[in-house]
């Protein structure tokens, strides 16, 4: 379970950069891994300076894998990033299910374009190291991409990957990384994907900047008018960038199917009849916040029905999806005022 208390005092107390190399140095020690060969660990480290209480602090929080490292720095956020990113993390419970249900081929490209910390990408490396037996720097240099709009965020990801690497005994280099500190809705992309995965940013009209809001309505179709989400714009742009048999899996918010705002993505989505299944959370939350969730699943096929199931009251969200099925929704029946989908 994440502590997040814990790390929420010493934010109080020690700047961010301190406790991220006091996190990951502990790591390292708890798991006896050799970081003095690393090209990227090595210089990070070379000025570190242990701060005993800081450091038995985080031995405090007990991590015992990469994921839950990985889930312990989101938690790292400048107070004036938290109203445009959240401070929660994606639990690797549904990371694994996204990623399993696209089941990603050997050679294909996989984007999270909005990547955070890198849970998305460790469930692939994870994934496909498990599934084709590939070596993980192969792995990040041809089947893994994402891109963020806080340098930081690739900084990390970039650490999480090469720790992530060391268990199996490799190391990365800067050069192998696709990994790329930008803006993924204001990007020229130049490359389409055989898979889009991730949890993009949830954040309202109101909290956007009015340069934001005119760029964005001026540029994307599901946000036209209205008091749209930012999540909206993603939907749109992940499909944009998959290829004609590509397939995209995000968890958002699951307010889009009947909320005034989320019509013209509605409209998108009958348009484009590119929802193959939705998984709703309904009023389960899986996140430390007052946000409701759902896992919706697009191709680039005309699909003639939506696959539709909600939680039952007696499940927990990770239980619920080892049971999740579901029912077809036929899209001609939907009305885009408002989805009532039905399981």
């Amino acid at each position: 379970m994440i502590k997040k208390a814990i790390i929420n005092d010493l934010i109080q107390t020690h700047g961010l950069y301190c406790i991220e190399r006091h996190l990951i140095y502990s790591y390292l020690m708890t798991n006896a891994l050799e970081f003095d060969k690393s090209i990227i660990l090595s210089p990070y480290f070379e000025d570190f300076t242990l701060e005993p209480q800081l450091y038995f602090a985080i031995t405090q929080l007990n991590i015992c894998n990469i994921k839950e490292l990985e889930n312990y720095l989101e938690l790292l956020i400048p107070p004036s990033d938290r109203k445009l990113n959240g401070a929660f993390f994606t639990p690797h419970y549904v990371v694994e299910f996204i990623i399993n249900e696209i089941r990603p081929k050997e050679n294909d490209t996989n984007l999270d374009p909005s990547c955070g910390c890198g849970a998305f990408l460790i469930g692939l490396a994870d994934y496909y190291k498990r599934t084709f037996s590939k070596s993980i720097r192969e792995i990040v240099q041809h089947n893994i991409f994402g891109a963020d709009i806080l340098a930081y965020n690739i900084h990390r990801a970039k650490l999480i990957l090469t720790v992530y690497a060391l268990h199996h005994g490799e190391y990365l280099e800067e050069g192998d990384f696709n990994l790329y500190h930008q803006d993924s809705l204001r990007t020229q992309w130049d490359k389409q994907f055989d898979v889009v995965v991730g949890n993009p940013p949830y954040v309202k009209f109101q909290d956007l900047s009015a340069e934001d809001r005119k760029y964005l309505s001026d540029h994307w179709k599901t946000v036209e008018g209205g008091t749209f989400n930012l999540y909206f714009a993603f939907f749109e742009l992940g499909y944009t960038l998959l290829k004609s048999s590509g397939r995209l899996g995000y968890i958002t918010p699951n307010n889009y199917f009947t909320s005034l705002a989320g019509q013209a993505l509605r409209v998108f989505f009958q348009h484009e009849q590119c929802v193959t299944r939705i998984i709703d959370f309904s009023h389960k939350k899986v996140f430390d916040a007052q946000t409701y969730t759902a896992i919706t699943f697009l191709n680039k096929e005309r699909n003639e029905a939506i696959t539709y199931d909600r939680i039952k009251n007696e499940y927990s969200p990770e239980v619920f999806l080892t049971h999740a099925n579901g029912s077809p929704n036929f899209i001609e029946n939907l009305n885009v005022k408002k989805w009532r989908l039905l399981k």
